[in-house]
C-alpha cells in the first residue's frame, strides 16, 4: 500500500474516533490505525495536517460494481460493500473527503488547539524516560523530539543506562539520512541477530506506510551493509537463523499475498542469492491473514519456525524439527509463543486448554519441551 493510501486509511480512523468524542454519539469509529511498535518513545512535529477533499459520500452511488467475500453479496443488498476495496479509488476517494470534513470540525473546536499544543509538550517533552531494549549489553533506544522530528537509534552500555546516563552513541540519524537518499523515511524498528546483535535488519517506511523497506545494517560501521539482505517495499518479514540465512515472508506478486495484504509464504533466503529464487518452506491459504517467520536463540541452538495466523485471534504454530522441517505444535489457537528459557517454549494462552488430561486456564504461562511437548505450568491468575 502506498504511503498516500496508508495515511488516508489511518487519518479517517483517527478523525472518525476524534469527532466521536467531539460531537457525542451518532458516529461510529473507524479501523485501528496503525500502531508504530518502535524502540522506544515517539514525538510530534509541527507539520501542517493537510487533506485533499474528494467530496463523495458513502451513500453516493456509482456505476461500479461491488464485490465482495460473502456468497451472493452484491450492492444491491449492502450499499457500503465497495468499501471492503481498502486501495479502490472509490474508498479512496471517500475517505480523502471525510479526512477533511473531519478536519475542520475539529479544528473549528475551541478545545482543538489547546489538546494538540498539550499532546505536543508531552511528547516532545526532555523528562520522557528512553524506553530501551536491552541487547548484547546494550540498551537500544529510539529517540524522537523537537529537534529530531524523524528519530535517532541510538544505544548506550547497560550499566551507563541503569546509572541514568545521558550520553548515547548514535548509531541512525533518520533526519539525515531521509535528506541524503530524498525519501520521507519513517523508522519501523529492527530485526537483530544474536548473540552479539552487530548485524541488523532495519525497517524504514516511506511516510509511515504500512509497507516498508527493510535493508541490513552494521552497528560497527554505522552503516547499511552493501551488497547485504535488503528487501523492496512490501509487507514482510525477516528472521535471522544464522549470519548468512534467514527467513522472509515476502510480496512476490498477488499469488503470493494473502486477502489482507500479507505475505502467505515463507522462503529461507541464503546470503548472496536473489530473494525470488529462496526455497519456499511454508505455505497459508489466500484466507489468511498472514504467514510470519519467527527465530529465538539461545547460546548457538536456534529455535526457528512460522506462526501462520488464520486470523486475527487464531494462529497455528510451527516449529523447525532436527531435520529442518517444520511441524505443527500441538498449542490451542489462541495461544502466543513468548520466547525461549532453558530450552523451553514459554507460552501464554488466550483460551483454556485441555491437554494430556490436565486444563490450563487462559492467561496461563507455560514451558513447553520442544522435543517432547511436554508441558509445565508456571503460573496462571489467582496462584
Amino acid at each position: 500500500m502506498s504511503s498516500r493510501r496508508s495515511s488516508l486509511l489511518s487519518a479517517a480512523a483517527l478523525s472518525f474516533f476524534a469527532l466521536s468524542c467531539f460531537s457525542g454519539p451518532g458516529l461510529m469509529p473507524s479501523a485501528n490505525a496503525q500502531d508504530d511498535n518502535a524502540d522506544g518513545s515517539g514525538a510530534v512535529a509541527d507539520d501542517d495536517i493537510t487533506q485533499d477533499s474528494a467530496g463523495m459520500s458513502p451513500t453516493q452511488t456509482d456505476d461500479a460494481a461491488g464485490t465482495g467475500d460473502g456468497e451472493g453479496m452484491t450492492e444491491a443488498n449492502d450499499p457500503y460493500l465497495w468499501l471492503e476495496e481498502v486501495e479502490g479509488e472509490r474508498a479512496l476517494a471517500w475517505v480523502e473527503a471525510e479526512n477533511a470534513r473531519s478536519l475542520e470540525i475539529l479544528q473549528g473546536d475551541a478545545r482543538y488547539q489547546p489538546m494538540v499544543d498539550e499532546a505536543k509538550a508531552i511528547l516532545n517533552s526532555d523528562a520522557r524516560i528512553p524506553a530501551a531494549a536491552l541487547r548484547g549489553g546494550y540498551a537500544y533506544n529510539f529517540w524522537q523530539d523537537e529537534t529530531n522530528t524523524r528519530g535517532l537509534w541510538r544505544r548506550m552500555p547497560v550499566p551507563d543506562y541503569i546509572a541514568g546516563g545521558t550520553q548515547w552513541e548514535i548509531l541512525l540519524d533518520v533526519d539525515a539520512l531521509a535528506e541524503a537518499e530524498g525519501e520521507n523515511w519513517v523508522y519501523k524498528g529492527t530485526d537483530c541477530l544474536a548473540p552479539d546483535y552487530d548485524r541488523c535488519m532495519l525497517t524504514l517506511s516511506r511516510g509511515g506506510a504500512d509497507a516498508a523497506v527493510r535493508r541490513e545494517f552494521s552497528i560497527a560501521d554505522k552503516a547499511f551493509v552493501g551488497g547485504g539482505f535488503a528487501l523492496s517495499e512490501a509487507k514482510a518479514s525477516t528472521a535471522w537463523i544464522d549470519a548468512d540465512t534467514m527467513l522472509t515472508g515476502m510480496d512476490f506478486g498477488p499469488e503470493t499475498m494473502t486477502e489482507s495484504g500479507y505475505a502467505r509464504t515463507v522462503r529461507r533466503w541464503e546470503r548472496g542469492s536473489p530473494v525470488e529464487d529462496a526455497p519456499v518452506i511454508f505455505e497459508g491459504e489466500t484466507s489468511d491473514v498472514g504467514v510470519f517467520p519467527f527465530a529465538e536463540r539461545a547460546g548457538d541452538k536456534v529455535w526457528s519456525g512460522v506462526i501462520r495466523a488464520v486470523t486475527f485471534y487464531d494462529s497455528e504454530h510451527y516449529l523447525s524439527n532436527a531435520d529442518g522441517e517444520l511441524e505443527m505444535l500441538p498449542l490451542p489457537l489462541k495461544a502466543s509463543l513468548a520466547g525461549v528459557t532453558d530450552g523451553k517454549l514459554i507460552v501464554t494462552l488466550q483460551q483454556d486448554w485441555d491437554y494430556q488430561g490436565t486444563t490450563y486456564p487462559t492467561g496461563a504461562l507455560l514451558a513447553m519441551d520442544p522435543e517432547s511437548y511436554a508441558v509445565t505450568q508456571i503460573y496462571a491468575a489467582g496462584e
